[in-house]
């Protein structure tokens, strides 16, 4: 699985450009950093999250994968807490925690 993660981030990097430049009638480029593979959200205002955006791939890919994938483990820990102990409220027996 960290494997495929790396590979689909450096495939993304190099494939999908920052930005376009303007089209007809526009005057701003058009952003397409929607897979982070370049920087953090722009509105995003924990500002250490966005210690390294822009910076080169070696550098930016190896952050943005630890920051992201840290935050989706400890998300699903406290998902998966919510969900077994409303299970055990609710009496199903075999909700409980497998350490």
């Amino acid at each position: 699985a960290a494997a495929m993660t790396v590979a689909s981030q450096v495939v993304c990097r190099y494939c999908t450009p920052l930005e376009l430049p303007p089209g007809p009638g526009e005057d701003k480029p058009r952003y397409l950093n929607l897979n982070l593979c370049h920087e953090a959200f722009k509105g995003l205002k924990v500002e250490w999250i966005k210690r390294y955006d822009r910076a080169r791939p070696a550098v930016y890919l190896p952050w943005m994968l630890w920051i992201w994938n840290a935050g989706n483990i400890g998300l699903f820990a406290l998902l998966a807490g919510l969900l077994l102990l409303v299970a055990r409220l609710l009496g199903f027996p075999g909700a409980r925690m497998i350490m």
